[in-house]
């Protein structure tokens, strides 16, 4: 849901006057703040505060697949911002990067809570595409960088690293991996987690093997998920061999294809639990990504942070059960927990009421 409304908004202006370059060329450098209550639940997601110093926290969720900074209605209302309905324009706020931050409020369901009862805010493109982004999850922490000062060079500066172009296409980086008896080229999308996901269709031009393995089944904001996880032995990225990993094949048969690809016909993810391997670096004004293998040692601290959570807790905002209108359902519902609702009205001879559901019915799975 907030992708496709990012999806639409990318024409639109997204900054105010560019801040003042700082003489180290170094923006902002925040630390991971820890999964709050009601916003994220995934360890493997960045969670910054980007607010400006002194004013009301504003986390959000860095997404790279996110081509617009978008809200959900029930989040922005944590955060202090008066949502409108008939608001055509971006609602903006003064961040820790010396400039206002520009994002929508997705409203396309409601204007009082989300659809899916996943209340958040999500940092996209409009935002990125200035800076040169350095990812340190050793460090669990990320700086916006002046792209002048800290490019990422043409040819690797470090043993180990590997450079490649990106393609940036609606604000979004697109990088080609080679696997399989062929290459596709992958959304880097922070926002997912997993390690590298395809749909069938790219699957099958590959040569991927999507018979053997677990099948999971679920649901998301957009509808039913239902995908085989398996494991490709061998991933390479420009000329160098990563190794195996683990790979998710959404299947055509019980779930549609979720992610937007502006790159081509290629459906294809690089996620999450992919990109904490390495450090990592986007220079989205040079069309370059960085990736620097971690340490054995390194790796284990990395992981150690994702299975206990951060080293110092922070709360952030305080969640409150969302009430949502769902009127194409003719349903009023109040978000009893994540992905949970309990029917508060439901109209005479609405959609809901037709299939039987009736006040005080709890929803304990909605797929679309």
């Amino acid at each position: 849901m907030i992708r496709a409304a990012a999806v639409v908004v990318v024409l639109f202006t997204t900054f105010t006057a560019c801040a003042k370059p700082p003489p180290d060329g170094v923006y902002a450098d925040l630390p991971f703040l820890d999964s709050t209550e009601g916003v994220d639940v995934n360890p493997e997601h960045i969670v910054l505060d980007m607010a400006a110093e002194g004013h009301r926290a504003l986390p959000l969720m860095i997404d790279t697949g996110a081509s617009f900074s978008v809200l959900t209605p029930g989040f922005a209302k944590q955060v202090g911002v008066s949502v409108r309905r008939t608001k055509n324009s971006p609602y903006r706020r003064k961040s820790a990067l010396g400039r206002d931050v520009q994002f929508y409020v997705d409203t396309s369901s409601s204007d009082t809570g989300a659809r899916s009862g996943w209340e958040i805010g999500v940092l996209g493109g409009n935002v990125l595409e200035k800076y040169t982004v350095e990812f340190d999850y050793v460090a669990r922490r990320v700086r916006f960088l002046d792209p002048r000062k800290h490019p990422v060079p043409k040819e690797p500066a470090h043993a180990g690293e590997i450079v490649v172009p990106v393609q940036i296409v609606g604000r979004r980086p697109y990088v080609v991996l080679n696997l399989g008896n062929g290459k596709a080229s992958f959304l880097v999308d922070t926002g997912a987690p997993f390690d590298l996901e395809l749909s069938e269709k790219t699957a099958v031009r590959l040569g991927i093997s999507h018979e053997e393995g677990d099948i999971v089944e679920g649901s998301n904001a957009i509808g039913a998920d239902r995908a085989l996880v398996t494991e490709v032995d061998s991933v390479r990225i420009g000329d160098r061999e990563v190794g195996p990993s683990e790979l998710k094949v959404t299947l055509a048969d019980g779930s549609g294809w979720r992610h937007t690809n502006n790159a081509g016909r290629d459906e294809a993810v690089l996620a999450a639990s992919f990109l904490n391997r390495f450090h990592v670096r986007i220079d989205y004004v040079h069309s370059r990504m960085s990736l620097v293998p971690l340490s054995a040692e390194e790796r284990e601290k990395v992981v150690a942070s994702l299975e206990g959570g951060a080293t110092q807790a922070r709360k952030v905002i305080d969640w409150v059960p969302a009430t949502v209108r769902l009127a194409k359902a003719g349903l009023d519902v109040t978000v009893i927990e994540l992905g949970q609702f309990r029917v508060d009205k439901a109209k005479a001879f609405g959609p809901g009421s037709k299939i039987g559901l009736r006040k005080g019915d709890v929803i304990t799975n909605a797929s679309g």
